[in-house]
């Protein structure tokens, strides 16, 4: 005998619904064979306990390559970050810069273990339509970036479909 249950709230409940802005965004084309040398660099940064880096997150290309993106607590730490992984231009391509890039997360009681929790926020920001520079969702948590201004306009635009305590 197999047990299936499906958990559905009419309003999805989070743990509270946070914002920060004045962020940048660093994104950058990466042979996929420097991946590992890339991702010690981002984790030696996230780990020296400087508290710039916020999220990182990759997606393939086409032409098989990676574009990587990191998103910094502050403009200041854009040189350092391009500083510890570049090494030379053979590493990092196609570099672009971001300024005032604004982030709204959240997470839930059981997002990981409920499916469409990702969905229901764009298909909330899409019928507001509200503009996304990134979305991303891991198992627990949604992260939407926007520019300058997006983030009240992502927060209103989830207040129907999510409640925060």
């Amino acid at each position: 005998m197999e047990t299936f249950a499906v958990y559905w709230e009419p309003v999805i409940k989070t743990y509270g619904i946070f914002e920060r802005t004045g962020l940048c965004l660093v994104s950058f084309q990466l042979k996929p064979e420097w991946i590992g040398e890339m991702g010690n660099c981002l984790l030696s940064r996230a780990d020296s306990g400087e508290g710039d880096t916020i999220l990182f997150f990759a997606r393939p290309t086409r032409d098989g390559m990676l574009v990587i993106h990191v998103l910094l607590a502050s403009e200041s730490a854009v040189s350092e970050m391009l500083e510890t992984g570049s090494g030379s231009s053979e590493i990092m391509t196609d570099v672009r810069i971001d300024k005032d890039v604004e982030l709204v997360y959240f997470q839930g009681p059981h997002f990981g273990d409920r499916y469409g929790i990702a969905e229901a926020a764009l298909k909330a920001l899409a019928s507001h339509d509200v503009a996304l520079t990134a979305a991303i969702s891991t198992g627990a948590s949604v992260y939407l970036i926007t520019s300058k201004g997006g983030s009240p306009l992502i927060k209103n635009a989830l207040a129907g479909v999510f409640s925060a305590p």
